[in-house]
């Protein structure tokens, strides 16, 4: 697949959802330990996923750790976009990866699992076919550690 091509599969599996105040207060993450959330909150409620700028993403590539389960499934689109379309070495790929790869630890898998459960076929198939894309570039380990995980 191309660019055009997974841009597209993205957009029509993750329909863009309105960020309300209830869906970034989701208590199943770990949100009020992460260290910028009132500049986050303040870009992010009222938005979608589709409204985040690169710039936004960069300056919260490690956001995604801390989401809330709801949160993190309505926003991870953004990042994932930002992959294909910026080929750097930026934070958000690694970000990305570690959200993305299935852990051993107990509490890492419940998180991973709790994510990742909800998610419908199509988003689960276009996370694939973004990490088989990204696994093809200089992200290759990270990418590939996280597409064998559980993809």
């Amino acid at each position: 697949m191309n660019k055009s091509e997974l841009r597209a599969e993205l957009i029509n599996a993750f329909p863009p959802q309105v960020i309300t105040k209830e869906i970034m207060k989701d208590r199943q993450g770990a949100w009020e330990e992460y260290d910028n959330t009132s500049h986050f909150e303040s870009v992010v409620i009222n938005g979608t996923w589709q409204t985040l700028d690169k710039d936004f993403l960069e300056l919260h590539d490690n956001s995604l750790v801390y989401l809330g389960d709801t949160a993190f499934r309505a926003l991870l689109p953004a990042y994932l976009l930002y992959l294909i379309d910026n080929d750097d070495y930026s934070g958000v790929q690694y970000s990305v990866a570690i959200v993305l790869t299935k852990k051993d630890n107990p509490l890492q898998l419940k998180t991973f699992k709790q994510r990742i459960n909800e998610l419908s076929e199509a988003q689960r198939t276009v996370v694939k076919d973004i990490l088989g894309y990204l696994a093809q570039g200089h992200r290759q380990d990270i990418m590939t550690t996280a597409l064998e995980s559980d993809w």
